[in-house]
């Protein structure tokens, strides 16, 4: 009797063990490199408001009632759009300039940064030359608008200026002789992968990153961040970051891991298994942990003030 209460115990306890972890997880190292995602790198300068564009928009103000006080308080001010607890803005001289402008938070926060074409000055993928504004697009992420490769999340946004007052200072002439026009962009079409591992197997870029246009900084020194993520997700609170300043070579050397989750985890009720398949998501968005939480921060920020920073993307909504 002894013997078949603590058998039934003991089967009890497995059980209800089972019932609060109905997974095993198994680690299975023979997977080839090719088989993982490269990754989604963002290049962020920390400068926000590239001079340049800041004086064009700065002409447009003072010919509409501001001094050049108030549009240099302006735009060191908008640092707290990406940090809150940086300088304080004067919400109504900010409104006053959006309305002489025309202009939305986002679209502003577009025309002043220092465009892509000028910050990535030179990339290379897999040891050979390409056209940096053809594989590197404007994107957004928590440092507010940079410049994505091989970023798949935000496919639907086409950010470009409308402004042909500000065209003759964001387009620069390329001259690479070794890039072929006809050869695939990689990071375009589709999500990359490498066939191998090694220093040349990869993404090489030389910045510029331009400090004597420098008029409002994130951070308190030159330089820019870059910042590494899965290529579907948005680059949030889950990213890599590294920071690189001027005069300085740096190399990244990453790991992967590749999760897979077999059919049937999916007849284990969603309290359990607390994961969602693709095929479970509304949309066409391919689930993904970081892009969840993503989401829930938004839906949290949206909820109180009903309004969001600019550097969300819309697919979160």
């Amino acid at each position: 009797m002894s013997a078949i209460v603590f058998c039934v115990t003991l089967m009890l306890r497995l059980w209800s063990y089972f019932e609060n972890n109905p997974t095993v997880t198994i680690i299975d190292t023979s997977n080839p490199v090719k088989e993982l995602h490269f990754p989604g790198i963002t290049v962020c300068n920390n400068n926000k408001v590239y001079k340049p564009h800041a004086d064009k928009i700065a002409q447009k103000l003072l010919m509409n009632g501001f001094d050049i006080s108030m549009t240099n308080k302006l735009f060191s001010s908008l640092m707290k759009l990406i940090r809150p607890d940086r300088i304080a803005i004067d919400n109504a001289t900010a409104s006053w300039a959006l309305d002489i402008l025309g202009y939305s938070v986002e679209k502003l926060m577009y025309e002043l940064m220092q465009p892509c074409s000028m910050l990535i000055v030179r990339c290379s993928w897999l040891g050979q030359l390409y056209d940096c504004n053809k594989i590197f697009r404007t994107v957004k992420s928590n440092e507010g608008f940079c410049c994505g490769f091989n970023y798949h999340f935000e496919l639907s946004d086409d950010f470009h200026n409308d402004d042909a007052w500000l065209a003759n200072i964001t387009t620069v002439e390329e001259d690479l002789h070794e890039y072929n026009s006809s050869d695939p962009l990689p990071g375009v079409g589709n999500i990359l992968h490498v066939p191998g591992t090694g220093r040349d197997i990869g993404l090489a870029v030389a910045l510029n990153i331009d400090a004597k246009n420098y008029k409002s900084s994130v951070r308190q020194f030159v330089g820019a961040t870059i910042l590494i993520h899965d290529p579907l997700d948005y680059p949030d609170i889950g990213a890599q970051s590294a920071t690189l300043q001027p005069g300085h070579s740096m190399s990244m050397t990453l790991s992967g891991t590749k999760i897979k989750s077999s059919d049937d985890i999916q007849n284990i009720p969603l309290r359990k298994r607390m994961c969602l398949f693709d095929d479970e998501v509304p949309g066409e968005r391919d689930y993904s942990y970081q892009t969840c939480i993503s989401e829930c921060m938004q839906q949290k920020m949206y909820g109180p003030c009903g309004c969001l920073p600019f550097f969300y993307p819309n697919e979160l909504c």
